[in-house]
């Protein structure tokens, strides 16, 4: 799969900055063991506590019937954590439509190609974000998921866009979460700290959020030399990323 192999990517990069004492790039994940099965939507929800510039917190999701996969999560500034993004992409995808008005479409390239939605704006401490993905349509050319990333303190739903598979496809069971810094090359002590609660990943969930399964992590891998801990619970795990 390729998450399987972008997991096996930032692994090396890991290794390779750990040796010049600098990192860049730097990740963590929360690994899930999903039975095999076939979903239709995929949630979860993310609380960052501490921001840290240039810092990504994300959900990947694989498909069971291509090897590429997709991506979904919150983002702060390259340099500021004050300005954030929203992203939701799909590798090796050739075919994306912006959703809310401020949303836009980009062409992704760095670990793999395809199509990107996005809506900037700022991420805020303290605030549950409720990522969703969900089949829209599907026929013999492709299938298009859509996704939203609700603000559910404020009670805000953006809708980032929909993004088209090259032929018919449903969410498989390959799943993880990761933290990753991706400013300016630091030495490993210096990669700035970040804190945030993730909570269950769910399959198959309704308007009302009532949702078929759900699944928490049952370990973590920082990358070789970040600092960090993380805190396993059925609920919500806790994840402390960077710093001294």
């Amino acid at each position: 799969m390729k998450l399987k192999i972008l997991l096996s990517f930032f692994f090396v990069s890991v290794q390779m900055g750990a040796i010049s004492q600098q990192h860049q790039y730097g990740n963590m994940y929360l690994l899930y063991d999903v039975p095999q099965g076939t979903f239709q939507s995929i949630d979860q929800e993310i609380t960052p506590l501490q921001l840290a510039q240039g810092t990504y917190w994300a959900m990947t999701f694989g498909f069971n019937e291509i090897s590429d996969g997709g991506y979904i999560g919150i983002q702060t500034g390259y340099e500021n954590s004050n300005t954030g993004l929203l992203i939701f992409s799909i590798w090796n995808a050739r075919v994306a439509a912006k959703g809310d008005n401020d949303a836009y479409v980009v062409d992704f390239d760095g670990e793999g190609v395809g199509k990107s939605c996005r809506i900037s704006l700022p991420i805020q401490t303290n605030h549950t974000y409720r990522l969703h993905v969900g089949q829209l349509s599907s026929n013999s050319s492709g299938t298009y998921w859509g996704a939203w990333i609700m603000d559910k303190t404020i009670g805000k739903d953006y809708f980032l866009g929909k993004i088209k598979t090259t032929m018919q496809t449903t969410l498989s069971s390959d799943v993880l979460n990761f933290v990753e810094y991706f400013g300016d090359i630091k030495p490993c002590d210096r990669v700035p700290k970040s804190q945030a609660l993730f909570y269950p990943i769910q399959f198959n969930c309704d308007d009302s959020s009532q949702c078929q399964e759900s699944f928490t992590p049952i370990n973590y891998k920082f990358a070789e030399c970040i600092t960090g801990t993380c805190a396993l619970e059925e609920l919500q795990s806790l994840v402390i990323f960077g710093g001294n």
